[in-house]
């Protein structure tokens, strides 16, 4: 069962004190007790659930239904790996070969339309060593960045990450886990955005380099038809 925070206060000061009897072991023990590192303990009175001690006094708040473990909960440092980064800039670089493509050369003219030999053009264009190079390319990165998830999210866990997106969403799309990866870690480290602000920006580019793209497509092949 989930532990659920409340918040309790103690009514009585020995219940916030180590139990103190003569001598200077007293001493020793009361400094070890002030120098415990802030983290969720015990409840000092034995009661049961945990107890946020701050570094110098124990607080308010209080974890019911759960076992202490009595190791300070460690805030992960890791945000950014190598690994995120290649997925955010390797989509954009993998498709800049599509723009170097000669379409018109294998584009059937307005006289190939009329005489229904359009066919043959357009097989010259997907047999073209160019473009089966860029789609066999596309195949590549996509298993390349479903790898490159799994070994990011094998990275946060070991930086300290309780919790991850799973690297499965890569075979959705890399930008979903982009997107979602950056989410997650946000929430744990308070930082993490930067991924996901790339990779929408050069998806934006992406997009409009596509339709200009596209464009000059269609210019050409209007140029061809007789005026």
């Amino acid at each position: 069962m989930r532990a659920r925070c409340v918040t309790r206060r103690y009514r009585t000061a020995p219940d916030s004190t180590p139990m103190l009897g003569n001598g200077n072991d007293d001493v020793e023990r009361w400094e070890q007790f002030m120098a415990t590192a802030p983290g969720w303990y015990p409840e000092p009175d034995g009661s049961g659930g945990s107890r946020w001690w701050d570094g110098s006094a124990w607080t308010e708040h209080v974890h019911v239904g759960s076992e202490a473990s009595g190791v300070p909960a460690v805030k992960p440092t890791l945000v950014y790996t190598p690994w995120i980064w290649i997925m955010v800039v390797l989509p954009s670089i993998a498709g800049l070969p599509q723009y170097f493509i000669d379409f018109s050369r294998d584009m059937p003219t307005y006289s190939q339309l009329r005489q229904g030999s359009s066919q043959s053009a357009m097989l010259a264009l997907y047999s073209d060593p160019a473009y089966v190079a860029s789609l066999a390319a596309g195949w590549v990165v996509y298993g390349l960045l479903v790898l490159f998830a799994f070994f990011d999210r094998r990275a946060l866990i070991a930086g300290g990450h309780q919790r991850t997106f799973h690297w499965a969403w890569t075979f959705l799309n890399a930008l979903v886990y982009v997107i979602g990866r950056s989410v997650v870690v946000r929430r744990q480290t308070g930082r993490g955005f930067a991924p996901m602000w790339v990779a929408i920006a050069l998806t934006v580019v992406a997009l409009i380099g596509g339709v200009l793209h596209a464009v000059s497509l269609m210019s050409t092949m209007i140029s061809n038809m007789p005026g």
